[in-house]
């Protein structure tokens, strides 16, 4: 988040495993962030498959096809989705999250993989 401090137009993207953060990227453009990702884990021999993606950009149809590439179930962002990424990860089994905020969220598609935890 250095960059995004600085220029204030900076995107970012993570891969998690659900405990920690295993790749982290900034660029200003929000689908290069998916691609840094990918290159850090194929440099240091992260396994993205089954991890779930997080984004702080728009999810569009070509980013969500970018982490079904990666093997990732779960995509989830700060922001709405676009509605041909909501339609693709309907059809092939991704669960898609939105508005990912505060503890809030909001399930778009595939909500099984999604556990609510009480107070």
């Amino acid at each position: 988040m250095r960059q995004f401090t600085r220029a204030h137009g900076v995107y970012a993207s993570g891969l998690t495993d659900g405990e920690q953060i295993l790749a982290l990227a900034e660029d200003v453009g929000r689908h290069n962030t998916i691609d840094k990702i990918t290159g850090i884990c194929l440099k240091e021999d992260i396994q993205t498959a089954g991890k779930a993606l997080l984004a702080l950009g728009r999810i569009s149809s070509e980013m969500l096809r970018k982490g079904a590439r990666m093997g990732c179930p779960i995509i989830a962002s700060r922001n709405s989705p676009t509605s041909l990424s909501i339609e693709i990860a309907d059809a092939v089994g991704i669960t898609l999250v939105g508005y990912a905020r505060q503890g809030k969220l909001w399930a778009y598609t595939h909500t099984y993989r999604l556990v609510v935890e009480s107070n």
